[in-house]
């Protein structure tokens, strides 16, 4: 059996909950107030639709993508590439860059001068003189003396006597020894004024 309903006019006197008379304007507030908040919550789930059509998608997705990576760790094996053994390298190789003794060498490199664009060019024309040193035959101390007349090896000579004049000074001044207790040490801190 259906509840009775009643309607509300501006002649029938609305009851609040606690049983006190309502007044017809304040029971039409209350339910333009309601109406208001029906419609919030209509225009929320209308925008919300899209979401559901996404979510009944993404397990499909997920799905795809997942066989997706199994198929390029299949043809990856396939080419003998050990897929555990490389993930393996990776980790072993971020536990040793991440170590501090590690971020520590980082840190006193990048503090360092060796990173300066005259070093660099330096380092750099090494680099080039090592990859192709040129006919690299055994030499004697006659010949030793002889390609001392090369203007080449004078310079070279030369710039090697000034780099060993330079860190005669630093192992003197104890500078060395300095920077690899620094460098040792287990609090060494990276950036002065961190607390």
């Amino acid at each position: 059996m259906a509840a009775p309903t009643q309607t509300f006019t501006k002649s029938t006197p609305a009851v609040a909950p606690t049983g006190a008379p309502v007044s017809a304007d304040a029971a039409i507030a209350t339910l333009a107030r309601l109406e208001d908040r029906l419609a919030t919550i209509e225009r929320v789930a209308a925008s919300l639709e899209p979401l559901a059509g996404v979510a009944a998608t993404l397990p499909g997705a997920v799905a795809m993508f997942t066989d997706t990576l199994d198929g390029v760790a299949a043809r990856l094996g396939d080419a003998g590439v050990d897929l555990d053994d490389r993930m393996r390298s990776v980790l072993r190789a971020v536990e040793v860059s991440t170590a501090p003794r590690a971020v520590h060498g980082l840190a006193s490199l990048i503090e360092s001068q060796l990173l300066e664009p005259s070093a660099l060019a330096v380092v750099s024309q090494l680099a080039a003189a090592l990859a192709s040193p040129g006919d690299a035959r055994p030499v004697g101390l006659w010949g030793a003396m002889r390609a001392l007349r090369d203007p080449d090896v004078q310079r070279a000579v030369g710039f090697l006597l000034a780099v060993a004049r330079e860190f005669g000074k630093h192992l003197a001044a104890g500078d060395v020894e300095a920077c690899r207790d620094r460098l040792d040490a287990p609090d060494t801190r990276l950036l002065e004024g961190v607390s």
